[in-house]
């Protein structure tokens, strides 16, 4: 079930704030050589995601333009998917192949603050955190220890 699907512009990459009553003020902070944290707006909508990346085997660059889906994989009680790792055929390998980057997580914490919505998910310790006007109804969908994949290809 696609949750979220989304155009981003990258406009940040190891970027933190170094004061926090200047939210405005950052530094370049690379911390581990394999992963960068991005920061990426939505060209459609008031989404902004901050999402680590394995870097070494999908180089990202400030100003890409990224198509993110992000899915919510199914579980059976009589068969949880989970437990077989089996979304792959469950998705298929045809939309599987048509993003270049895929990874498999769990949301830890979702919910709405002000008139927006956050999730924060975790995909074996690259974290992820997408905020902004999720439509309503899908927010829902982001329970805590739902598994969803993330889908990204260039455009």
């Amino acid at each position: 079930m696609e949750l979220v699907r989304d155009f981003f512009t990258v406009q940040e990459i190891d970027m933190i704030q170094i004061n926090p009553d200047n939210p405005s003020l950052k530094v370049k902070n690379k911390i581990f050589s394999k992963v960068s944290r991005i920061f990426g707006c939505s060209k459609n909508s008031a989404l902004e995601i901050f999402l680590d990346v394995n870097t070494e085997i999908y180089p990202i660059c400030s100003e890409d333009e990224l198509d993110i889906m992000i899915s919510k994989v199914p579980e059976s009680d009589n068969n949880p998917i989970e437990l077989t790792g089996d979304w792959v055929n469950y998705f298929g390998k045809g939309i599987l192949d048509l993003y270049e980057y895929v990874v498999y997580g769990t949301v830890f914490h979702s919910g709405k603050e002000n008139n927006n919505c956050f999730v924060y998910a975790s995909f074996g310790g690259l974290l992820m955190k997408l905020f902004g006007s999720i439509k309503n109804n899908m927010i829902e969908e982001f329970n805590v220890d739902c598994k969803i994949l993330l889908l990204i290809r260039k455009i």
